[in-house]
């Protein structure tokens, strides 16, 4: 099932065009990797996937059905505040509800947060917690509005190996239910979530977008391999 199609679309600011790309389709059950140096504009194209930003050309069509979850990179909170981990899942739900009331979302969010295997946090204090804890807390709360389009900027960023992979080990799992599109600068990472990869190429005049190229993660892998082997 199509949830989201980009045909010909440039996304920017004003009059500046950040990030072009010919085609893009996001379906259900598949997981859409963004990979693409700094400022080559792989959060502007997310945000134009989400409709945050209206594409200045192109056309974007996008499902009557539906209900996207986003986590940004920057999920920094005010830690001195007395917030639990209950608290910080319920987030999610509470932005979606009217007036934040989330009295109906109870259940639903405590089924998440064990999904997740953060259902021991929940009274616990958040700013206490790791790196980890914290970010499946967070998916919780994005999994308890049952969005059937999931995007995460750099979902594992700061986590240890072993954490890492047991959230990428959750996220294939989500997988289940919904579109998917991360963006990572871990080829690996990639690798192992991704269906297909949006590689964000800057170009090589200066005004002109980026550009996006669609690609299989394994061929991501060998490529960037190629060119550290090259540089080496």
């Amino acid at each position: 099932m199509t949830l989201v199609e980009l045909n010909g679309a440039t996304f920017g600011y004003g009059v500046r065009r950040v990030v072009r790309v010919e085609r893009l389709v996001l379906e259900r059950a598949r997981c859409v990797g963004v990979y693409g140096p700094n400022g080559a504009g792989k959060t502007t194209l997310v945000r134009g996937v989400l409709g945050l930003l209206a594409p200045l050309d192109g056309v974007v069509t996008a499902s009557t059905g539906l209900v996207p979850g986003y986590m940004p990179q920057n999920r920094s909170l005010q830690l001195h505040w007395p917030m639990s981990g209950r608290d910080v899942a319920a987030m999610t739900v509470s932005a979606r509800r009217p007036f934040g009331f989330i009295c109906g979302a109870k259940a639903r969010l405590r089924e998440a947060m064990r999904e997740m295997g953060v259902e021991d946090l929940a009274n616990r204090r958040f700013a206490a917690l790791s790196g980890g804890q914290q970010q499946r807390l967070f998916l919780a709360g994005i999994m308890a509005a049952d969005p059937n389009l999931i995007v995460l900027d750099e979902p594992t960023d700061g986590l240890d190996a072993r954490t890492r992979h047991r959230l990428l080990q959750q996220l294939r799992g989500m997988l289940a239910h919904a579109a998917m599109m991360v963006i990572s600068h871990d080829v690996d990472e990639l690798t192992y979530v991704a269906d297909e990869v949006a590689w964000v190429r800057p170009a090589d005049e200066t005004g002109e977008p980026s550009s996006v190229e669609l690609i299989p993660p394994r061929e991501l892998a060998n490529r960037v391999a190629g060119v550290k082997a090259v540089s080496a």
